[in-house]
């Protein structure tokens, strides 16, 4: 028994070959050739040029079309006696796509040249195979329609859903209190969220298609750049600083991350989503939470050095005035000026204390009217005394209004002594040092001024100057506590106190106070 008589029984339910008769068959099968093709095996590719039909007589072959990006997707499966590859066979076209075994199958092939001389012999058998296949191909055509239209419904609805979901993300977005702010490819800004708007004071319509740098402190755009693109890291929850359209810092928990192309040859950036939230004010409560605890410590602390101090004083107060109504007091004026030196020095050692305690808030201050010229002066004076060895020197002006405040003239001094002492002492030793301090009078405001030509402070350290216990002189012994308490003394006036430093040129310090009516 030849091959064909083996296959004759499958090959005559090939659908193609229904209305021929056995003989028939047999005949046009003597111009066919068999394949036997393993699993996998590329029976013709897209774009290939062929004019041979194919009947599957056993097997599995799928028929698959090449996408853009080098894959491969499926269109459909072929089982035994069924037929593909008619339309190269009909119009000599090339393959539309790829033919391919999924497993061992039997296949036989019939080209265009061998089916016209099979026509020539059996003319009206070549007929109606030529008319199965029209019809075959048209039921097929129907059948496919039939499923683009199913398909097509089926990504109407999804297309709608898809939209909705977009549109419903969209709205989220755009709504959140968060800063949410999402770059396109070419790192323009694509989405200004009403968060993005409301903490840095801008407006969309003004931020979009543009860079997001400006919102950004300096140097941290570059740096979230850096880690998105370069290096291909995910930013979470790290502390960033943000800057709004006014130039002030906001402070928030930062997140970022890209969205990449699906496309294995070609994955590039399609979107860069950055999400903030503002945690400037947060931050600001704890550190005021931190500060209350120190401040409690603080106030333990003072209390109990005041009270060692304040015993001796009193005993020293009291000998003084024991040995200035003695005789001897009296007839030598060197032991009477010492007296009275030891009694001024006392009486500014209980201001210092009344001072502190105060801002222990121990004791009450007294506060009357004082001119600030004369209690400035003071405190320069004493300041120059304490300079002498330094190649430093201190130049105070003043204006010529009057410039009264209400307040208590002791504090004061003691603020103004700290300042200037901080002045000369950030000046190196090897640098002719100037401190100028200067006090004006604008309407009703009347702020003083300390300039020096010292170290000068970088912008993180000058933001810290003012907490308790913060200092950078802890190898020379600050305590971290005077521009604190200077800080809380000038609160205690209603005045503010506020500090410009550069490194390298120096640093001013501003004190404000009302000015007395």
């Amino acid at each position: 028994m030849n091959k064909i008589d083996l296959y004759i029984p499958k090959i005559r339910q090939v659908n193609i070959l229904a209305n021929l008769s056995e003989a028939e068959i047999k005949e046009l099968l003597e111009f066919a050739s068999f394949h036997e093709t393993e699993k996998d095996e590329v029976i013709f590719k897209e774009n290939d040029y062929g004019t041979s039909i194919y009947m599957l007589i056993s097997g599995c072959v799928k028929i698959c079309k090449n996408t853009g990006d080098g894959t491969q997707y499926e269109i459909t499966r072929l089982n035994e006696t069924e037929f593909f590859g008619e339309m190269s066979f009909l119009d000599n076209s090339v393959r539309s796509a790829n033919a391919v075994s999924v497993t061992n199958s039997m296949l036989i092939s019939l080209d265009e040249e061998r089916f016209k001389r099979f026509s020539h012999r059996y003319s009206y058998a070549a007929f109606r195979f030529l008319k199965n296949i029209s019809l075959e191909s048209q039921k097929r055509i129907r059948q496919t329609n039939d499923k683009l239209l199913q398909n097509y419904d089926v990504l109407l609805k999804t297309h709608n859903e898809l939209a909705e979901n977009r549109n419903f993300l969209y709205n989220v977005i755009r709504s959140s209190s968060e800063i949410i702010i999402i770059l396109d490819p070419s790192l323009k800004v694509l989405i200004f969220n009403s968060g993005a708007e409301q903490n840095l004071k801008a407006s969309a319509v003004n931020a979009v298609s543009k860079s997001a740098e400006n919102f950004f402190a300096e140097g941290e755009y570059q740096k979230i750049m850096t880690a998105l693109l370069s290096e291909n890291k995910s930013i979470y929850n790290n502390d960033v600083y943000l800057r709004d359209i006014d130039g002030q810092k906001i402070l928030t928990n930062f997140s970022a991350f890209v969205i990449k192309s699906q496309r294995k040859h070609d994955p590039s950036v399609q979107a860069a989503v950055m999400i903030a939230s503002n945690i400037t004010q947060k931050k600001l409560l704890e550190r005021q939470i931190v500060q209350n605890e120190k401040m409690i410590f603080l106030g333990k602390i003072i209390s109990e050095i005041v009270r060692d101090v304040k015993n001796p004083l009193a005993e020293i107060t009291a000998a003084k005035d024991e040995m200035m109504t003695s005789p001897a007091a009296g007839a030598c004026l060197e032991i009477k000026t010492g007296l009275a030196a030891i009694e001024n020095a006392a009486a500014k050692i209980h201001n210092s204390i009344l001072s502190t305690l105060n801002f222990a808030k121990v004791v009450p201050a007294g506060k009357v009217s004082i001119d600030l010229k004369n209690v400035i002066s003071s405190a320069v004076e004493l300041c120059r005394r304490n300079i002498k060895s330094r190649n430093s020197q201190i130049v105070y002006q003043a204006c010529q209004e009057k410039a009264e405040i209400i307040g208590n003239a002791s504090q004061i001094e003691q603020v103004l002594i700290n300042i200037i002492t901080n002045a000369v002492d950030s000046i190196p030793a090897e640098r002719e040092g100037l401190v100028r301090v200067e006090l004006n009078v604008k309407e009703a405001l009347v702020y003083c001024m300390v300039k020096d030509n010292g170290c000068g402070m970088d912008e993180e350290l000058a933001a810290n100057i003012f907490e308790p216990f913060f200092t950078v002189r802890s190898k020379s012994g600050g305590s971290g506590l005077g521009l604190s308490i200077c800080q809380a003394i000038i609160a205690q006036h209603n005045g503010s106190i506020n500090c410009r430093s550069k490194t390298g040129e120096g640093s001013v310090f501003t004190v404000n106070f009302n000015r007395a009516c």
